[in-house]
Formats: structure tokens, sequence, C-alpha cells
């Protein structure tokens, strides 16, 4: 009498797959986004996958180192750069080994296209938000809020590429961004602040 052994999954298999790596990191350079992660050693696999996705759910191949991966001996390393991130939004990656349906854990990079020049605001509406804006030189550039009805708010002098903002209590509603470079260049937006 023959024997049917079943093994059944509700998803993903990826315990097995995060021992497999020991460091898997996504980050944004400039203006491009750095895929790293290392084999552990003693592992071999039959290619790794970079899969790409904007919401988490839907994933599509993006890279494949093909053929054998890791060594029997030693931890071995692999970068890749995403030539074509998803703008201005959210980035979640994952690593699938061979062809057997393994995955990594879900890495996720924000990617800010700073070439077009624009400055972003997370999350809007907000009551503590993150604002950026490209600023490469660091230079002093003056970060001004006003009302509806063009009243000054706050001001503040900065030379990073970001600003975390907690909503004070004189900014509720629509509120108007400005960014002054010190050569005059301005950047503008708003805001509905909670």
């Amino acid at each position: 009498m023959p024997f049917l052994f079943i093994l059944i999954c509700g998803g993903p298999l990826h315990a097995q797959t995060d021992s497999l790596f020991t460091v898997f990191n996504v980050q944004q350079s400039d203006n491009k986004i750095i895929l790293f992660f290392t084999v552990r050693g003693g592992i071999q696999c039959s290619g790794v996958r970079i899969q790409r996705s904007g919401d988490g759910i839907l994933f599509e191949d993006v890279y494949e180192f093909p053929g054998v991966c890791g060594s029997p001996s030693s931890d071995e390393s692999y970068l890749w750069h995403d030539p074509s991130p998803l703008r201005n939004r959210l980035n979640y990656y994952r690593l699938e080994v061979g062809s057997l349906g393994l995955f990594s854990e879900l890495k996720t990079v924000y990617f800010y296209d700073f070439q077009s020049g624009q400055l972003f605001v997370q999350t809007n509406p907000c009551s503590d938000c993150l604002i950026r804006f490209p600023n490469e030189r660091a230079e002093a550039c003056e970060i001004s809020f006003f009302s509806a009805d063009g009243k000054e708010l706050a001001v503040f002098v900065t030379r990073d590429e970001r600003m975390q903002l907690t909503t004070p209590q004189n900014m509720k509603g629509l509120t108007f961004i400005r960014v002054l470079y010190p050569g005059g260049t301005v950047l503008r937006g708003k805001i509905l602040m909670e």
C-alpha cells in the first residue's frame, strides 16, 4: 500500500531562510538603493533572486544572482544597487532562495528622489512628521511655516536634509512650508497639521 505524505504550509517559509543569511540590509545612498546580504558559511543554494514590491504583497523579480551561492567553508557577501527603485514611496525587498519558494524577511526603505528638487512631507496630514528636502552641500537652510492667511508661524534653520516636526499649538490646519537656500532658491510645499 503506497504511503502519502502531505506538507501544508500557511505562507512563505521564512524561518529556514532567515538562518541562511547572517546579514540582509537595504538602504538609500544618494539616488539609488543598495542591498547587501551575506550567506552563512557552509550553506549553498542554487541562485538568489531579489524581489521588490510597492505594497509588501505583490512582488516582482528585479535581479538574480544565478548559479551557486554561498561557500562550503566561509560566509559569502553580495552587493546590488537597484537602478530603478520606486520613487518617492516605500520599497519592500525580499530574497528568494533557489526555486523552492523560500523567502527572507522583508526589508523596507522609503526612496526619496531628490533629483526632482521637491519637498517631501512624511506623513501628511500629520501631528508628528518628517520633512525632507535636497541639501547635499549641507547649506544653512531657513525653513518657514505660514498659516493659510500668510502669517509666519515658525522659522527654523538647519544644515540637514530633514527636519522632524511635532505640531506646535499655533500650527493647526493647512500650513504652508518654505525652504529658503542661501543662494535664494526656494522650495514650497503645504501640509495639513492635526
